[in-house]
């Protein structure tokens, strides 16, 4: 019978020691984890640029526009907008390199309202 529990004794004290074992790594597993998903946002925000979002403002006649006069980084270059507020410089590709074979009428396309709008001021 004596033998029995020690037996017993032993079996419970490997469990323990695993159970523990079993806890420090979880542990530690946590740990790795939260650093990792720490070093990923470091290197995301100042790295890549990401969070460091153009700052817009309402316009009467196009949703939001980028304010001027900006200093942002993104992917590692600094992304300069030292325009005045009344200057007005776009690049506007096509709407058939967009979205080819897209059939909708040309005067609702955002490059031909801003065409409109910048005859209307000139």
């Amino acid at each position: 019978m004596e033998h029995y529990w020690d037996v017993l004794i032993t079996c419970f004290n490997y469990y323990y020691m695993i159970r523990l074992h079993y806890k420090k790594g979880l542990l530690l597993l946590g740990v790795a984890v939260l650093l990792g998903v720490v070093a990923l946002e470091w290197v995301l925000r100042y790295k890549f640029g990401f969070c460091d979002a153009v700052l817009t403002q309402a316009d009467k006649d196009f949703e939001y526009v980028a304010q001027p006069n900006q200093d942002r980084k993104r992917f590692g270059n600094r992304i300069f907008t030292m325009l005045f507020p009344s200057a007005m410089k776009l690049y506007l590709p096509g709407i058939q390199s967009l979205w080819p074979g897209l059939v909708i009428p040309l005067s609702t396309v955002v490059p031909s309202l801003i065409r409109i709008v910048w005859l209307q001021q000139n």
